[in-house]
């Protein structure tokens, strides 16, 4: 028979066992109050019917992520402009969101809002995330809708795919989208030739990089092709030639071809 001490250990371990029970199903009903709370409890299914291959498609299941609060998210753009890449994003992630057009001239919104007091920077693309907050910078919204509204999609954090995937958008955007900012500052002669041989040197090392690899970041469509696509669509503009690029030509009417891709065209009226 056990002596008092026996007794007085076995029931404080029993107690300890009843606590640490309670300790984890209080931490599971807040976890569950909080994904009720903000819409990520049910987890969404993704295909890859999408044109192009592997990827997703804007498909969601259930009310997933930030589609399902209350209030929906609101992007402000600029047809044409690097904004359309959060616009296709927000498309291919199936989110509930408005759009309104800025005048990016005037900092005035299509209401007639005074845009620099939703961006003090005045520049698009920004994301209202319905909650009070505005997000800026393609890079970072293109990022927190997909994670957010589509947990899993995107590479996990901290692998290298994720780091791939940051590597194509930075690449975009600080060497690409940076190249053909001067062409809308009206280049003439020898300084627009400098910089269009500029911009061939950053687009040849994605069209080699196009030779292993389906899309930017690897083998699977992700938002740095959304951005890469809008970027070079201002080759026309700038008077270059994208045919001397094969690889990169075959990837923006892939791009072209996917469903979201075709709606922001269309609301932002480059489409018929």
């Amino acid at each position: 028979m056990p002596g008092v001490n026996g007794i007085c250990n076995t029931k404080m371990s029993q107690g300890a066992g009843i606590f640490e029970l309670l300790l984890r199903l209080d931490a599971t009903l807040r976890n569950f109050h909080n994904k009720v709370r903000w819409g990520t409890l049910a987890v969404p299914t993704w295909a890859s019917e999408s044109p192009g291959g592997s990827g997703y498609d804007g498909r969601r299941n259930g009310g997933a992520g930030p589609a399902a609060r209350e209030t929906a998210m609101k992007l402000y753009y600029s047809p044409g402009a690097c904004s359309l890449a959060s616009h296709i994003t927000l498309h291919e992630a199936g989110v509930d969101f408005t759009a309104e057009k800025v005048d990016i001239r005037a900092k005035r919104t299509e209401t007639g809002a005074d845009f620099t007091a939703i961006n003090p920077r005045g520049a698009v693309p920004a994301l209202d995330l319905g909650n009070g907050d505005v997000l800026t910078e393609g890079v970072a919204i293109m990022q927190h809708v997909m994670d957010s509204a589509a947990p899993g999609v995107l590479p996990a954090p901290g692998t290298v795919a994720r780091a791939r995937l940051a590597e194509a958008l930075n690449y975009v955007s600080t060497e690409v989208h940076k190249t053909y900012s001067p062409f809308f500052y009206g280049l003439e002669g020898e300084a627009k030739a400098k910089q269009l041989a500029l911009l061939d040197a950053r687009l040849q090392v994605i069209e080699d990089r196009l030779s292993g690899r389906e899309y930017l970041a690897g083998d699977a469509y992700t938002p740095a092709d959304a951005y890469f696509f809008t970027v070079t669509n201002w080759s026309q503009f700038a008077g270059h030639d994208l045919s001397k690029f094969p690889r990169i030509t075959a990837l923006r009417a892939k791009v072209a071809a996917r469903p979201a891709v075709q709606k922001a065209l269309q609301a932002e009226g480059l489409a018929a």
